[in-house]
């Protein structure tokens, strides 16, 4: 069994649509979306609906919670946008995402446990409980005792830092994804993981896309993206822009 992991798309369907079609090509059989599929990015309404016709599981993430009734952007300003810019974002998004978009991105669950070949997974956008807790590649050992709902699970798998890594904390498997959308490790190449599990043999893949980041760049000029200098530098650096 081949799963394909992804998570922060933020509304970069180029780069989306990069990801799923090598996924694709690499016979990954199931996928996972660990959220923040929205915000941040010039195309939300046509990530949303690709991500929610693919039939996969979808986490919520920090940015697609902004839909829910008592959430606002105003809670959580991205980093690399000012109060200003995350506020003109957001409500860009509530003209072009349907109410019927904005109800599936607000009803998205938490986390998912399940079985799979013989070892028991967990997927979340950061931590099971909070999606505000960032888990860098350098943290310590220690904060990774957070990151199991189970002493059982042998891989648990999240996103939200943008930054790719495969760690092993006490003899488990910690998974970052890294960022479809929006990469802060300096490579700018879209991110994504494969899981690959055989009868209990588990192995994980860190996998990078180009993609046409200048047509990402134009189609956010083309919304009149506010902040849209900023996107630019992101997916042309791979780094956030503070």
């Amino acid at each position: 069994m081949r799963i394909g992991l992804f998570s922060d798309v933020h509304a970069n369907y180029h780069a989306l649509e990069a990801v799923l079609a090598d996924m694709a090509r690499r016979g990954v059989d199931r996928l996972v979306c660990l959220g923040d599929v929205t915000m941040k990015g010039p195309l939300p309404k046509e990530c949303v609906e690709r991500v929610r016709d693919l039939g996969c599981p979808v986490l919520l993430g920090n940015t697609d919670s902004a839909f829910q009734p008592e959430r606002h952007p105003s809670n959580y300003p991205p980093r690399n946008q000012t109060q200003e810019a995350a506020q003109a974002d957001f409500e860009r998004h509530l003209l072009v995402l349907s109410e019927a978009d904005q109800r599936w991105l607000a009803g998205l669950p938490m986390a998912l446990t399940e079985q799979v070949e013989g070892v028991q997974l967990e997927f979340f956008h950061a931590t099971p409980e909070d999606n505000y807790v960032l888990t860098m590649p350098w943290a310590p050992t220690e904060q990774f005792a957070g990151l199991r709902q189970s002493a059982e699970t042998g891989i648990a798998a999240f996103g939200h830092s943008h930054r790719p890594f495969v760690r092993f904390p006490q003899g488990w498997m910690a998974i970052n994804t890294g960022s479809v959308g929006a990469p802060y490790d300096g490579d700018w190449r879209a991110c994504y993981v494969i899981v690959e599990l055989d009868g209990g043999s588990t192995a994980a893949q860190i996998v990078r896309v180009p993609y046409d980041r200048e047509a990402a760049i134009q189609a956010a000029q083309d919304v009149g993206m506010v902040g849209w200098e900023l996107f630019a530098h992101t997916v042309r650096t791979g780094r956030f822009a503070g």
